[in-house]
């Protein structure tokens, strides 16, 4: 163990000052949203197609659905009064409107337990690529101003989904799945994950952020996207690779998990084990490059995983799947969270010997004579007490 960390540490060994990783954080300040045509764009400019096409996957069904859902429940924030109900309407023609909804009003009666709903109200529907807000139909009654203002409020939300992507819901989603998709860890503080530096995907995410930040983040004001990254180097890469170990450990773990719930069970699929096989390819591969940056905590690991690929391997079905001695639990018994085997993954080696045997306890000394009572101070020598 010595030998590998010694190894490890010589791997950078007059490096210090480095760059190792990159670190990636996200805020939004001010909240709101960005255009989702040139947030698309920028996104794939630096070769994340997939999260630009989720964030042009949007239309008025959708949008609508998205603006009308928190007037929808009576216990919503929107509607806390519960004077309004909203209700979807059949559609009125089928090459016409998408979805439409009613607007109406409600009305507390004195001796009824439920309100009364009015006649009439205001309606919402879709029309081609947008939402649009207008009367009751001919015969439904009349137009309640309230309704009208409401369905007017909504339709403005709806359009505006159409054409702005939020930054705590779609934005957010992009992002992460950028980072994910360039092989980035999460970091210790929620929202932050680290890349390698020798991923070439790195360089794309790097360019990513600053094309964002100074397109959609007001630097005078603080406001907007503000995306970030710094430099991780060699010398300060204890916080680095904390985070790295604990997700790669988290995922070690996850399939320690399963495969316990799964071994046995005549009832597990040859897909799902196939799944379990492909994830431990997965692992390996992900732990590879990082052996630079963790030294012999990824060597460790990587056993780990190989020892539980060889037992998905050597498995024509979960009944003849059987656990490594490491991981700890007898098969299909119910696992924790606290489960202290996975908790500490790295102090259970696999294939480690036997403990040795306790020593037996030493037999108890011969009491001490008591001391002999201390002269008295030499009043001259107190001097050099104080």
């Amino acid at each position: 163990m010595a030998q590998e960390r010694n190894a490890a540490e010589r791997l950078i060994e007059g490096a210090t000052g480095k760059v190792i990783a990159r670190q990636f954080g996200t805020k939004y300040p001010g909240g709101g949203g960005a255009p989702r045509a040139p947030l698309a764009t920028i996104f794939d400019r630096h070769g994340f197609e997939d999260q630009a096409k989720l964030l042009r996957d949007i239309d008025a069904e959708r949008a609508l659905s998205a603006a009308v859902g928190p007037y929808r429940s009576k216990a919503g924030p929107r509607n806390t009064d519960r004077s309004f109900k909203v209700d979807p309407l059949q559609a009125e023609s089928a090459d016409a409107h998408g979805i439409a909804f009613g607007i109406y009003m409600l009305q507390a009666e004195e001796g009824e337990k439920l309100p009364r709903q009015l006649p009439g109200g205001a309606r919402l529907f879709t029309y081609q690529d947008r939402v649009y807000a207008a009367a009751p139909r001919d015969g439904d009654g009349p137009e309640i101003p309230e309704c009208r203002d409401l369905a007017d409020r909504i339709a403005a939300e709806a359009n505006w989904l159409l054409d702005n992507a939020r930054f705590g819901k779609e934005v957010s989603k992009a992002l992460t799945s950028s980072v994910a998709s360039a092989g980035a860890f999460p970091f210790i503080a929620k929202g932050v994950y680290v890349a390698r530096e020798d991923n070439p995907a790195t360089a794309r995410l790097v360019a990513l952020f600053d094309e964002l930040r100074a397109t959609f983040y007001d630097e005078p004001n603080r406001r907007g996207l503000r995306t970030s990254h710094v430099a991780v180097r060699s010398g300060d890469e204890q916080a680095l690779t904390d985070s790295v170990l604990d997700e790669v450990q988290g995922r070690v773990a996850t399939l320690v998990r399963s495969m316990r719930r799964e071994a046995g069970d005549p009832k597990v699929r040859a897909t799902t084990l196939e799944a379990r096989r492909n994830e431990c390819e997965t692992i390996l591969a992900d732990l590879a490059p990082l052996r630079e940056i963790c030294g012999a905590f990824v060597e460790r690991l990587a056993q780990n995983v190989s020892e539980l690929q060889a037992a998905y391997n050597g498995a024509a079905s979960a009944v003849d799947l059987q656990l490594p001695e490491w991981a700890g639990a007898t098969a299909g018994e119910d696992v924790t969270e606290d489960d202290g085997a996975l908790s500490g993954l790295f102090v259970f080696e696999p294939n480690a010997p036997e403990p040795a045997a306790a020593p037996e306890p030493a037999a108890a000394p011969e009491p001490a004579a008591a001391p002999e009572p201390a002269a008295a101070p030499d009043p001259e020598m107190e001097l050099f007490n104080l």
